[in-house]
């Protein structure tokens, strides 16, 4: 049976040093020309891409996992030293490597009466892991579509999962065997269009009379269960969970995908969720009047804040 390892590092020895080093270099994580921060955003830059041409979708098998420590540090390495600004620490380049590594390989853990160690990859549970395996596959993606026979019209990605279009005449399984040839640990997956329509991430990509439109996706086991409007929650969260629907529907659906979103919506509170008509009504009205929030800026961690909290190992409890 195949499983994956997920151990929670809260509390480990190394975890205040991973939460400072992720949110140090979080903006070497960002700047791959792929690089989706989310659903809305995603859906934004398909419109700008004019008479489509096939679409596919290259998912990673098992990233974090696989991502070869040693090659990740190297290209960390590299792009530290290339920044025009540096970094605003007093930690060295070196200093920052040996942390790095010192986080991602103390990766103990106990199964019943024994104890393991994660030899290969990234520890899942680890705050740095994401943004490590999103800096290697930048470096790898890159390096594969310079040398790539096929040029893709766009190369979306989000972590592990990529959305792509080709022009008609190319094969996507061409791409797929290229991608899996750049490293013997990074395999990759495809998933092509059917009748003209793709899912990827909470989308459902259509194309249309040359152009693209966009949904929202459900998984053929989704059951449009949510909170019953009986169930002993306050009024707040109930609407708050339509709100939140509304809103995911804002973002991506175009204007008649958007239209039937909401009929869909308004069907499944009060047919499936036993919710009064018109207290949905009132609450998606709300939402789709609402003006969009101001993003929240998060506070800035200092590095006295930092060294302050860090853990000793005497403290830790460890696995």
């Amino acid at each position: 049976m195949k499983a994956r390892l997920l151990v929670c590092s809260r509390d480990s020895v190394f975890y205040n040093t991973a939460q400072y080093l992720s949110k140090l270099l979080s903006s070497l994580g960002t700047t791959a020309s792929s690089f989706i921060k989310d659903s809305g955003e995603f859906c934004e830059k398909l419109q700008n891409i004019p008479n489509p041409g096939r679409m596919v979708s290259y998912d990673v098998v098992d990233l974090f996992t696989n991502v070869p420590r040693e090659e990740a540090l190297k290209i960390l390495r590299k792009r530290i030293d290339s920044l025009d600004n540096p970094l605003e620490t007093y930690l060295s380049t070196d200093n920052i490597i040996l942390l790095l590594k010192q986080c991602i390989s103390s990766t103990y853990f106990s199964w019943g009466d024994d104890f393991y160690e994660q030899t290969n990859g990234l520890p899942m549970g680890s705050p740095l892991s994401p943004l490590i395996s999103e800096i290697f596959l930048t470096d790898l993606e890159e390096k594969a579509l310079q040398t790539s026979t096929v040029t893709p019209t766009c190369f979306f990605r989000q972590v592990d999962d990529t959305f792509v279009i080709i022009n008609q005449q190319d094969d996507p399984e061409t791409l797929l065997q290229h991608l899996n040839r750049q490293h013997p640990r990074i395999k990759f997956t495809m998933e092509t269009e059917n009748d003209n329509q793709l899912p990827f991430l909470d989308v459902c990509v259509s194309k249309t009379n040359n152009s693209i439109r966009t949904g929202v996706y459900r998984k053929p086991t989704h059951t449009d269960q949510y909170i019953h409007f009986k169930s002993n929650h306050p009024n707040s969260v109930k609407s708050a969970t339509i709100s939140t629907l509304v809103n995911r529907a804002k973002k991506i659906c175009d204007p008649e995908s958007l239209s039937k979103e909401i009929d869909h919506l308004k069907h499944v509170f009060t047919n499936f969720n036993g919710y009064p008509e018109k207290f949905v009504t009132n609450t998606i009205n709300k939402t789709l009047s609402a003006s969009a929030a101001k993003p929240k800026t998060p506070l800035p961690q200092s590095e006295s804040s930092f060294l302050s909290t860090a853990k000793s190992p005497t403290k830790s409890k460890g696995y």
